[in-house]
């Protein structure tokens, strides 16, 4: 399943987006296919746990019908301690600690001066980013691959697989297939991030069940690209 243009076409056209921040705690170092697998459990955890919760549940629906836009930034020391301690929002690990916090939706223009002050999440990237081997991926696992072709930062990287992992919990597929999708909930949303390379590109999406997520061109990349797969757990 490719990512709807009617959806990418709404990401593009709103003013004042409803937006899903990823916040990465920069004070851990981490390796970036562990921020990636930490962005993509802290966003489905967060939809799953706070998406049906009475205070919530309109933001959630609003955002989820205009674009599920997301926007990776960065804090540390006491902005996280705040973030955490203020904020609605569910975490993803690495290591046994937090890494990444997914924010409740909320409209851009609603942004507090703490949030605002957040600076975007741009990192050097010191390491390869796709370390996993297949015949080493823990059971249940949901899978992501980066497409080759379309270079991204990894701030970039962060909010795409946030986008792959939804549209693969919430595919037809998963409606079809509830049974592995729960164990992986069960399992606590366990990711890999696979190496990018134009064979398992093209495999991929021969994959049942795979979703493909096409960007809006809104940073770095052309409008309409493929940036993403991911295939459901098995």
């Amino acid at each position: 399943m490719n990512d709807d243009s009617a959806q990418v076409e709404a990401r593009r056209a709103q003013t004042d987006p409803w937006v899903m921040y990823l916040v990465v705690r920069s004070d851990l170092e981490r390796t970036p296919d562990e921020v990636l697998v930490a962005a993509a459990e802290a966003t489905v955890r967060c939809t799953d746990a706070l998406g049906d919760v009475d205070a919530h549940r309109e933001a959630f629906a609003e955002w989820s019908r205009r674009s599920f836009r997301k926007v990776s930034v960065r804090a540390k020391g006491k902005h996280w301690e705040r973030l955490v301690r203020d904020y609605a929002g569910s975490v993803g690990s690495a290591r046994g600690e937090p890494l990444v916090m997914a924010l409740v939706p909320r409209r851009r223009s609603e942004n507090d001066s703490f949030l605002r002050g957040l600076q975007v999440y741009n990192p050097e990237v010191v390491a390869p980013i796709g370390a996993s081997h297949e015949d080493a991926i823990v059971p249940h696992a949901m899978c992501f691959v980066l497409n080759p072709s379309v270079p991204m930062s990894l701030g970039k990287s962060v909010a795409q697989v946030g986008h792959a992992v939804l549209m693969c919990a919430w595919s037809a597929f998963a409606r079809g297939h509830p049974e592995p999708f729960s164990r992986w909930r069960d399992t606590g949303y366990p990711s890999a991030i696979l190496p990018s390379s134009a064979e398992r590109w093209a495999r991929f999406a021969a994959t049942d069940g795979c979703v493909t997520v096409r960007d809006a061109g809104l940073t770095e990349v052309v409008a309409g690209s493929e940036t993403v797969r991911a295939i459901p757990p098995r």
